[in-house]
């Protein structure tokens, strides 16, 4: 069995991962409390004795934290900012990438400056069939054009993001997603992302750590096929070390470095980051849609306010289509995800005209860096 991964929050250790849930319902380790398995202190001290459980501690979020900054920054880097030493860093790392908290790193391109849009299209399914499901998931992860595939459940089933260069080229991909699945679709709503008001990788109640960033002037840049090389790497591992990225685009070591810096300068590259395992930290994601009326100037910005200021908040974009706001949400208690959509709801309650909450169920595809922008 895997251990169960726990997390403190305040006086209370739970988790609420496969692990803690199956031992509660084999030998009632535990009290269920809704979504996630709270422990006692002595059930907890004799889970971690027998090698049961494993607690995140304050020193892996500060780790975590400075990671989402930029993965790619040194392990003393790291350890200079959490206060800690080199080595310590360096274990916590390599602890948290093999317990599965850490699942992989990824790059963070401003897909705009390469003249392309993010659309998100959401799909209902006519009714619940495993295999027809298995073989739609199996054609939605093969296509180029989409980044991101995760299953819901609530209002809809799933979530499609892709992109796009322009409306032509849209209509040719939505074509592609529908052909031969469109009889098992009972519907679907198209969201065209206008701009982001937060990202993040951790919502601000993880830990209260911030770190200083520093502000740079963006450069205009131009990207070549070069480039498309070294960004196609980065996208398997947003982590490799420059001699690797070098080797395999057959580009100079010094050249490799000198176009990522340049990518970095002009924001091509937006971040390096890590790919969490939100339940193992012991978070649920949810997605709300939103449909705002009158979502003029001075609203936006008093909604983008808030949604910065909100300690769940993961992700939040305005968007063109029947909804204009999507948020992404990740919690350690169902009462928080009821906080945030009645604060909203109070705040904007005569401009609110419909909204719909999702539970993302499974991840099955993510990248910010699609392979069509690849060249050869």
């Amino acid at each position: 069995m895997n251990k169960i991964t726990a997390h403190i929050a305040g006086d209370q250790i739970s988790s609420n991962s496969k692990e803690a849930i199956n031992l509660h319902a084999s030998k009632r380790f535990g009290e269920k409390d809704k979504d996630k398995i709270v422990y006692t202190f002595c059930e907890a001290l004799y889970l971690l004795e027998e090698d049961q459980l494993e607690i995140l501690d304050l020193k892996d979020k500060k780790i975590l934290k400075c990671l989402e900054e930029n993965s790619r920054q040194s392990h003393n880097q790291i350890a200079k900012k959490a206060g800690l030493s080199k080595e310590s860093v360096r274990y916590r790392i390599k602890q948290l990438e093999e317990k599965g908290i850490i699942q992989n790193y990824k790059v963070v391109v401003d897909i705009k400056k390469l003249d392309y849009r993010a659309y998100h299209l959401f799909v209902n399914l006519n009714k619940p069939d495993l295999e027809i499901e298995k073989e739609y998931l199996k054609k939605l992860i093969s296509y180029p054009f989409v980044r991101a595939v995760i299953k819901f459940s609530g209002g809809y089933d799933f979530e499609i993001a892709m992109v796009a260069k322009n409306i032509d080229e849209l209509e040719r991909n939505l074509t592609q997603l529908f052909n031969g699945v469109d009889k098992y679709i009972k519907e679907n709503e198209l969201l065209i992302v206008v701009r982001t008001f937060v990202g993040r990788v951790f919502p601000k109640s993880f830990l209260e750590f911030e770190i200083e960033k520093k502000k740079k002037k963006i450069k205009e840049i131009k990207v070549d096929d070069k480039d498309i090389k070294i960004l196609n790497v980065l996208k398997e591992d947003a982590v490799m070390p420059i001699y690797k990225i070098a080797e395999k685009t057959k580009l100079g070591v010094d050249s490799v470095t000198y176009r990522m810096k340049k990518l970095e300068d002009g924001e091509i590259i937006r971040n390096y980051i890590p790919a969490i395992n939100y339940r193992a930290v012991g978070y649920q994601v949810y997605a709300i849609l939103l449909r705002i009326n009158s979502l003029y100037e001075d609203v936006e910005a008093k909604l983008k306010r808030y949604l910065i200021q909100d300690p769940n908040v993961l992700w939040a974009v305005k968007t063109i289509g029947n909804y204009n706001v999507m948020i992404y949400l990740a919690v350690d208690k169902p009462e928080d995800l009821h906080d945030t959509l009645n604060k909203i709801r109070r705040t904007f309650a005569n401009r609110i005209k419909g909204y719909k909450t999702l539970i993302a169920y499974e991840e099955y595809k993510y990248t910010y860096f699609p392979e069509l922008f690849l060249g050869e």
